[in-house]
């Protein structure tokens, strides 16, 4: 997976949400960097790979974020739903990480 795809799933994994009406605590809309905590990601690794600055050997998504991102799109949307409201207390609670 290379930077402009990661980056246009995290997109599109936002119009999702915003469709769906989730919101943060505050109501407001899923920020980009809500994916971070989604993936188990730092706000660098997310940042730089949404960007396409993320400096590895390979120069694409590392292996195991694009794992990740394969077996989420696998899920069922109702099920994908659920997880995203699941993580977003995380994302409140660490979202400078």
């Amino acid at each position: 997976m290379n930077f402009s795809q990661y980056k246009n799933q995290i997109d599109t994994w936002s119009k999702l949400a915003n469709a769906k009406k989730i919101t943060l605590s505050n109501n407001k809309e899923l920020p980009i960097t809500y994916w971070k905590s989604f993936l188990g990601l730092t706000r660098k690794q997310h940042q730089d790979m949404y960007r396409g600055t993320f400096k590895n050997k390979t120069g694409l998504v590392p292996k195991y974020v694009e794992q990740a991102i394969r077996f989420a799109i696998l899920l069922p949307e109702d099920i994908f739903i659920e997880q995203v409201k699941i993580h977003i207390p995380i994302f409140e609670a660490d979202k400078i990480s």
